[in-house]
């Protein structure tokens, strides 16, 4: 990474709106340091923060596969994350400013982190 990227991630950590997967995401892609709590995005409020921080740290973006090393349900969310945030974005818009309520992207998120079913 960049030192100008280093500097946005460090920005970002002391004055955005930080959630505890989106801080997962933010130190990972950036210094591959991996926290005890390494959360992933439960809901849309968390996506919204770990999309904020996209939006903020570009070069990011180009990273995000790597949160895949991280687990199973990391890997899931970022195979499928361009749907996940386009269904967001759609629905509620950044930072919620089309509605307060995003059921569909909850779902598709809901389905991605419980993983397959296992049959009866």
């Amino acid at each position: 990474m960049s030192n100008n990227t280093e500097r946005k991630v460090i920005q970002w950590l002391a004055t955005g709106e930080v959630g505890e997967s989106s801080r997962t995401m933010a130190l990972w892609l950036t210094w591959k340091t991996k926290t005890e709590w390494c959360s992933v995005p439960h809901d849309p409020d968390d996506l919204n923060r770990c999309i904020k921080l996209l939006n903020a740290v570009p070069e990011l973006r180009a990273r995000l596969k790597d949160m895949a090393k991280l687990g199973p349900v990391w890997k899931r969310l970022v195979e499928k994350w361009d749907l996940i945030e386009v269904a967001y974005i759609n629905e509620a818009g950044i930072d919620w400013c089309k509605k307060r309520s995003a059921p569909h992207t909850y779902e598709l998120m809901r389905e991605l982190i419980d993983g397959p079913k296992a049959s009866a």
